[in-house]
């Protein structure tokens, strides 16, 4: 039946589309156009193909996205089919680059961005771009990162995709940061605000308009990049309640690899604001504590941080101490980048021909200012919600452990929805968060006015209510269970469950 291929067809163009986003989803339209495509139909084959290719990868799963991937270039290169081809040259330097081998990624990159070329495919090309910024930001080289990344910028404009506008916006803020603190560090003052100042006047002007719908981890680069970006213009105390909004962040989005960073630049922070000793404290807990997935460009700048606290306490020993291990991680960091800047001219061919030439770089740069008027807007918009979490309206963590200590309970309740990550994945981050916004919506319904509803981790609410019975809690889950979750997505199921822990230790459970 013709229009059951062409429905198979669009199904599995659909999921290529969908792979990078909704995972899940994309896999499940792309096994569903194989299951009703003809006999023969290898144009559908090759989409589906590359759909879980893309999928997997995002996924995590490496060796099942390589094994599509190969199997989808055979048939994509058999047929023409030069989109397709794009896409799974794009998703195999992807994988490269998280493995650690970019001359690898660039060499795939160079293919997609030439097969994207020749079909006119204006966001493939896009996406290139952006995924030759994060090659090169990771190799140092920050003035390549910036032009691509403000190249990407003026073409994702042009499409009209808000969502990966505002996440663009934040990643070129971050690199204007990262070439801010090499340059502070280079003892170059005035070129490091400069690069500072643009990554404020991004970051709040994003905080502005569409704050509330960056994802998660946007969310928290945004405000750690402003505090960050407030540092170096020497306003450490402007810095501080953006870090702050920063570390609740990440630890609703599960101990981010910025997590030290975080620490480390509320510390530095303090420092500047006279506090040394606690700056110090606070530093070395960072770096102690740091998350194995910490990078060694935090790890040295943690350590230049501390080495400067130390001077100034009179600790010259500390210092120099903080000032070798720095520089043994920057020679970690060279050692890494010497083995490939030698081939970066190889994958970089025809490159020029697509990105914004210097004078129009720097039209967009001389754009980005700010005025004292939104400096004092966006603070006036961060005390509104610095005790509130922007994605369901209950108190933040921070906020909640503080509160909490206002009250006398025996016990508080964890509510965890098991099932988040698969939800997320399966219907898009969107759905999740409005999964979020109902069930603490469940739990805040009928409790006294002097309870507490506060978002603990990224799936979790934590809930303290004096006097009220446990049967108050079932209730709570009577009404999660019960809610009409198939008027959101016919497919959508929702999983949650409780536990009492010890008010003063949440991570035990209560006895």
């Amino acid at each position: 039946m013709p229009e059951q291929h062409e429905q198979a067809l669009a199904d599995a163009k659909l999921a290529l589309e969908l792979s990078s986003r909704v995972p899940h989803r994309a896999i499940e339209l792309a096994k569903s156009a194989i299951e009703f495509s003809n006999p023969g139909d290898y144009e559908t084959s090759a989409y589906a193909l590359a759909s879980f290719g893309s999928a997997y990868a995002c996924l995590g799963r490496r060796d099942d996205a390589l094994k599509y991937l190969h199997e989808a270039m055979g048939v994509a290169f058999g047929l023409r089919l030069t989109q397709v081809m794009g896409r799974i040259h794009q998703t195999r330097g992807w994988l490269s680059l998280v493995e650690g081998k970019p001359v690898e990624a660039f060499g795939d990159w160079q293919s997609a961005l030439e097969y994207f070329r020749q079909v006119r495919d204006i966001r493939g090309i896009a996406w290139i771009l952006m995924h030759y910024a994060e090659s090169y930001s990771t190799l140092g080289l920050l003035d390549h990162a910036i032009r691509c990344r403000i190249s990407a910028l003026e073409i994702v404009d042009q499409l009209g995709d808000r969502e990966a506008e505002d996440d663009l916006r934040v990643s070129l803020a971050q690199i204007y940061i990262r070439r801010a603190w090499q340059r502070h560090n280079a003892k170059e003052t005035g070129y490091a605000i400069v690069d500072a100042q643009i990554a404020t006047s991004l970051i709040l002007k994003i905080l502005e308009q569409r704050s509330s719908d960056l994802s998660p981890v946007s969310y928290e680069a945004a405000f750690r990049t402003l505090g960050e970006a407030f540092v170096i213009q020497g306003r450490p105390a402007q810095a501080l309640p953006n870090l702050r909004q920063a570390a609740d962040a990440s630890t609703r989005i599960g101990g981010f690899r910025t997590e030290a960073r975080v620490q480390g630049l509320i510390g530095y922070s303090n420092y500047l604001l006279g506090g040394v000793s606690e700056a110090k404290n606070q530093i070395v807990a960072a770096i102690i504590h740091a998350p194995s997935s910490t990078s060694s460009d935090d790890f040295a700048e943690l350590h230049r941080w501390l080495a400067e606290a130390c001077e100034h306490s009179g600790d010259h020993q500390g210092a120099v101490r903080a000032l070798w291990k720095a520089l043994e991680y920057d020679q970690q960091i060279q050692v890494q980048r010497s083995d490939y800047w030698a081939h970066m001219h190889d994958f970089t061919i025809g490159l020029n021909e697509t990105l914004l030439d210097e004078t129009q770089t720097m039209l967009h740069e001389a754009s980005w200012t700010f005025t004292e008027d939104d400096i004092n807007a966006h603070f006036g918009h961060l005390a509104m919600i610095s005790s509130v979490d922007p994605q369901t309206g209950v108190l933040n963590r921070s906020e909640f452990m503080h509160q909490l200590k206002t009250l006398e309970v025996p016990t508080v309740a964890v509510f965890e929805v098991k099932n988040l990550d698969l939800i997320n994945g399966r219907f898009g981050r969107k759905v999740g968060d409005e999964v979020l916004s109902r069930v603490a919506s469940a739990i805040s319904v009928g409790l006294s006015a002097n309870s507490l509803v506060g978002r603990y981790s990224g799936n979790e609410f934590i809930v303290a209510a004096p006097n009220t019975s446990p049967e108050r809690f079932e209730n709570a889950m009577a009404s999660i269970q019960g809610f009409p979750w198939a008027a959101v997505d016919p497919d959508l199921a929702v999983r949650v469950d409780v536990r009492f822990v010890r008010p003063d230790q949440p991570y035990l459970l209560a006895s």
